[in-house]
């Protein structure tokens, strides 16, 4: 992990904007059996309104409220599948998702994107209930794609 004099100054203060929002807070949850997709989905979209929507917007078209900050505006979400010839790739955004270091990454991402593994794990019991996190935020990611 860099020490904080070598983050950008964009990066920081979307940093310190997402906490200062109440973006980013210390909500752990603890998951023994996997949801039924409906309430998979619920925890999906809540995900991805209190750790996505800041930078990627509340539609994950990348007009978020953080996203005039940043030097490269964030992704449209929406277009995941379009970017990969009709594909959902789902075990790789899984990974990029989870990694704790940009070298882990399988999916390249942009020089402002938060790395969400740390972030994750931190707010969960275990290692299998951050999975379960991600896998719920792509679960919502997969449904709001455009055709």
């Amino acid at each position: 992990m860099r020490p904080i004099s070598r983050f950008r100054p964009t990066c920081a203060l979307a940093c310190l904007l997402l906490v200062a929002t109440g973006a980013v807070r210390a909500t752990a949850s603890v998951v023994t059996d996997p949801k039924p997709a409906g309430e998979a989905l619920s925890s999906g979209r809540a995900t991805f309104r209190q750790f996505c929507a800041p930078c990627h917007g509340p539609n994950g078209k990348g007009n978020g409220a953080v996203a005039p900050l940043l030097r490269k505006a964030p992704a449209d979400l929406t277009q995941i599948r379009r970017r990969y010839n009709g594909i959902f790739p789902q075990a790789d955004l899984e990974a990029t998702l989870l990694a704790t270091s940009r070298d882990r990454t399988p999916l390249r991402l942009g020089t402002d994107e938060l790395l969400w593994g740390p972030v994750f794990q931190s707010l969960s019991a275990t290692p299998e209930s951050a999975r379960a996190r991600v896998v719920e935020l792509l679960t919502y990611l997969e449904s709001v794609q455009e055709r």
